[in-house]
């Protein structure tokens, strides 16, 4: 059952600067309650199944540089999804949220989420620095192992030309 009173704001932000983060591929998947927890619905595709809206489009888009707007969602239990994070961004884990009858947002303890505004934060990949440290540390490894070969070499050469 479609509600069309149901407005839901969803911000998709840097988690360490707070700023709206556009390129990420987010949707809005069913969830059922078994054996008192909540697992997202799975279609054939092993996917998650995204819901339709009351205009029958599917809940899934792009995120841009402004909260994305979602009108018409059904009452009932939701995933908040991110299955491709922006760029140098690690993908969020899942938000469960709820849609009562009257349109209101509620979180995972059954509180209401303010201004039915979701956020959903992503955080930054560390970028990987590589420099000379590694490279020395080989050779440093390398130096050490020739020398040992080499000083057994001739202390094994010394003992059997002395005996």
């Amino acid at each position: 059952l479609y509600n069309d009173v149901t407005e839901l704001s969803i911000s998709k932000t840097d988690i360490a600067t707070g700023k709206e983060l556009p390129g990420a591929t987010l949707s809005i998947c069913e969830a059922v309650e078994e054996n008192g927890k909540y697992e997202m619905v799975v279609g054939n595709n092993e996917e998650c199944s995204v819901v339709s809206l009351a205009d029958g489009s599917l809940a899934t888009w792009t995120s841009t540089d402004k909260p994305h707007q979602i009108k018409g969602l059904g009452a009932g239990t939701y995933y908040l999804v991110e299955k491709i994070a922006p760029k140098n961004y690690s993908t969020a884990e899942s938000i469960l949220f709820k849609v009562t009858e009257d349109g209101k947002i509620l979180d995972i303890n059954n509180k209401s989420v303010l201004n039915n505004k979701i956020v959903m934060k992503d955080k930054k990949i560390e970028e990987v620095k590589t420099g000379d440290l590694p490279i020395i540390g080989i050779f440093i490894i390398c130096l050490i192992s020739l020398s040992t070969a080499v000083m057994c070499y001739y202390f094994s050469n010394k003992n059997y030309n002395l005996g």
